[in-house]
């Protein structure tokens, strides 16, 4: 049983890294998740803004046409007016009668009211495509907040994939010398050696000071778990 809690020691790290890589793959499914979301949100609120936009130029170009036709009518009246004013000074020329003044009068007044109206539609359209914009606005800022999240994720898995040398078994190596083993078993490969050494240290410390007695020292001095992730963090 020592001899495999031994072997678990050794590969706790790469463990470790490997459960560490499956929460970033959770994180990274549940951000693209967003992402796709947020896409989502961004072309219904960039549809919604398109239309606003064409909705709102329909309400300027009416305005710029009631405009065009009230300040015409103005001015055909002002002129019709000046006109009546210089023939009533005994200038030359032809007034206009009074049921063309009313006419015209009539037609300008309806023309302001026009205006007025196509103004207030203006005023009111005005804030609502601000509304929509904003939305735009709003949308992209999620898409660029999920996308580098993704990409950070992406960059983390991608670390945590990454081969590494077991330090661990690289600094158990170098107590050793070419014919330094803790058992016969323990000549077959680094592995077994350490699970062996590990299991002497447990459970028989006195063999283990009589073959390798650096290596008890080194597990006594507790420099074994200096290479092991903490239980409850790291990777």
């Amino acid at each position: 049983l020592l001899h495999e809690v031994g072997h678990a020691l050794v590969r706790w790290p790469h463990l470790r890294r490997i459960r560490h890589g499956q929460v970033l793959r959770a994180k990274y499914e549940s951000v693209s998740a967003k992402y796709q979301q947020s896409y989502s949100a961004y072309r219904e609120a960039y549809e919604a803004y398109s239309k606003g936009r064409t909705d709102f130029a329909l309400v300027v170009e009416a305005y710029d046409k009631a405009w065009e036709a009230a300040t015409a009518s103005i001015n055909r009246y002002n002129g019709m007016v000046n006109v009546a004013r210089k023939v009533a000074a005994g200038g030359e020329g032809e007034a206009p009668s009074n049921e063309e003044m009313d006419r015209v009068q009539k037609e300008t007044d309806e023309l302001r009211a026009k205006l007025d109206e196509t103004t207030e539609n203006r005023k009111k359209a005005k804030p609502e495509l601000d509304k929509l914009q904003a939305a735009v606005t709003l949308a992209e800022k999620g898409i660029t907040e999920f996308k580098t999240k993704a990409e950070s994720l992406e960059k983390q898995m991608e670390e945590a994939r990454r081969e590494r040398p077991n330090e661990l078994l690289d600094a158990y190596a170098k107590l050793l010398g070419e014919n330094d083993w803790p058992s016969l078993y323990g000549t077959t490969s680094i592995h077994e050696s350490f699970a062996d050494s590990f299991a002497f240290y447990k459970a028989d410390p006195d063999a283990l000071k009589r073959v390798l007695s650096k290596v008890l020292e080194w597990f006594q001095a507790g420099m074994h778990l200096k290479y092991l992730p903490e239980p409850n963090g790291g990777e």
